[in-house]
């Protein structure tokens, strides 16, 4: 009986140091995903961190850009389409140029095209 005792109370013991080693080894692999992520997550933020550095420097000069004469001027010619006096302002509208690009487009295609020859020839 004595034996028995020792061999039940070896192996519990063993079957014990088991689990308890399987719990640590899983635990120390999930911490280890766990800080992979962290570690991923901490360089995304950090690039993050120097991009907004980047357009905080930015923001800065037009800041301090905002304060010549010529950035103004510029605005106001950008933005509220002013002009200073003495000067010419020249349009240029984009809407014709789209039309030729349409009317080049539509000449891709053979009806178009054959629907262009009939025109031609009436006129």
């Amino acid at each position: 009986m004595f034996g028995f005792k020792k061999l039940f109370f070896g192996a519990f013991k063993l079957i014990l140091l088991a689990i308890v080693v399987g719990f640590l080894a899983i635990t120390n692999f999930r911490l280890k995903e766990s800080r992979e992520k962290l570690e991923a997550n901490l360089s995304e933020l950090q690039s993050e961190v120097q991009i907004a550095k980047e357009e905080n420097e930015t923001l800065k000069k037009n800041i301090s850009q905002g304060e010549s004469r010529e950035y103004l001027e510029r605005l106001a010619r950008e933005q509220f389409n002013l002009k200073a006096p003495g000067e010419e302002v020249v349009v240029i509208s984009r809407e014709k140029g789209k039309e030729n690009a349409d009317q080049a487009k539509d000449f891709l295609n053979p009806q178009d095209w054959w629907n262009w020859l009939k025109d031609q020839v009436r006129d």
